[in-house]
């Protein structure tokens, strides 16, 4: 049967604790074909691998619910004989005794997405007002290097990317920048921002690519309301205590709010050109109700389906005028505005400058 590498915090307080509510669940183990290999756990942050033999993912879920009282944190198939996380197997390099470096195993990915307001039609022909004010990106600058993250530069959309050697780390930068950038009275013009926050795995599996882990921050910053943070899953499950919470500016995502938002995300991106793809062509595809998607949609990012969507259009059209690849009426066309004029008027309204102003600026 597979092999699978578990982490999670148990609310216990030693090794022998954990010895004891093993064997008293082992009737479990035994009717569910589970078999419990090895452990690590370390005492004062309570974190816990366990290498653990079943039929499946969900059924050593099932185990560890019935033996723990919760799901793991992260379950990863493994390959017998070749386990190696992060570069060795001693337990200590899992949890080092450093309270300054990751006592996890996970390390936290911030993305940031930013630019100035500028409300003043004086400002509708100058593009180069749309660039990351200074103060703002001093300010950036140094909380990253306050909270021990590192800037590893910008994506496509011009976004800034921070990695940190924790998640808490990184939530901590994020409510920090949240809260200056917002209330900053000192400085203009003022900047209008949406983060996403993401964890890779203790586990190197393929999919935990660094780039992955941004690509998924990224998309979180995308799907965010302005001044928002929005937390992947894994990030949120990583926290033992009760830093992250929905409100104030703060959501974690659900599980099934973040496959729902990666099948939309996906189906829209292969028909965004399409001038004739609308919301019900996405019900018909994702198999999703148009009162579902509605309610989802709009629990998730705040705005209805139809105003997400010009958003998405817009972000993609704006990367597009930077990139200079085609003029501003094929670059309406390409993201599925089929009146040029009614383009011009949505982008105007979003970013404060002319799409003409961008294209010629780039």
């Amino acid at each position: 049967m597979p092999l699978f590498m578990a982490y999670h915090h148990i609310p216990l307080g030693s090794i022998n604790e954990v010895k004891k509510t093993y064997l008293s669940a082992l009737p479990f183990h035994q009717q569910l074909e589970i078999s419990y290999h090895q452990f690590w756990f370390n005492e004062e942050g309570r974190g816990f691998f366990c290498l653990i033999e079943g039929p499946d993912k969900s059924t050593c879920n099932l185990a560890h619910e019935l033996t723990f009282g919760e799901v793991p944190i992260d379950l990863t198939q493994v390959e017998a004989g070749n386990f190696a996380p992060k570069s060795t197997q001693k337990f200590t390099d899992f949890f080092p005794n450093d309270k300054e470096t990751d006592s996890l195993g996970f390390r936290g990915v911030l993305v940031i997405s930013i630019r100035p307001i500028t409300p003043d039609p004086i400002f509708s022909n100058k593009s180069h007002n749309l660039e990351v004010p200074p103060w703002a990106r001093a300010i950036i600058t140094e909380k990253l290097r306050e909270f021990r993250g590192r800037e590893i530069g910008q994506t496509q959309e011009e976004s800034i990317i921070g990695v940190f050697h924790d998640v808490k780390s990184a939530y901590h930068c994020a409510r920090s920048l949240q809260q200056i950038l917002i209330h900053n009275r000192n400085f203009s013009p003022k900047v209008i921002f949406k983060m996403g926050l993401s964890a890779s795995s203790p586990f190197g599996e393929k999919t935990n690519s660094l780039s992955a882990i941004i690509q998924q921050a990224q998309m979180l910053s995308h799907v965010a309301k302005d001044y928002q943070v929005i937390i992947s899953p894994r990030a949120g499950k990583v926290n033992t205590e009760e830093l992250f919470f929905n409100g104030n500016g703060v959501k974690c995502l659900a599980p099934s709010d973040e496959k729902f938002l990666t099948n939309v995300l996906n189906c829209t991106e292969l028909h965004l050109s399409n001038q004739k793809f609308t919301i019900p062509h996405l019900c018909q595809i994702t198999g999703i109700s148009r009162p579902q998607l509605y309610r989802k949609i709009t629990a998730i990012t705040g705005r209805s389906p139809s105003l997400f969507f010009r958003d998405l259009r817009l972000e993609k059209a704006f990367d597009l005028l930077k990139q200079k690849s085609d003029n501003v009426t094929q670059i309406a066309l390409e993201v599925g505005f089929n009146n040029p004029s009614y383009f011009a008027k949505c982008f105007t309204a979003k970013y404060g400058c002319k799409p003409s102003a961008i294209h010629h600026h780039s």
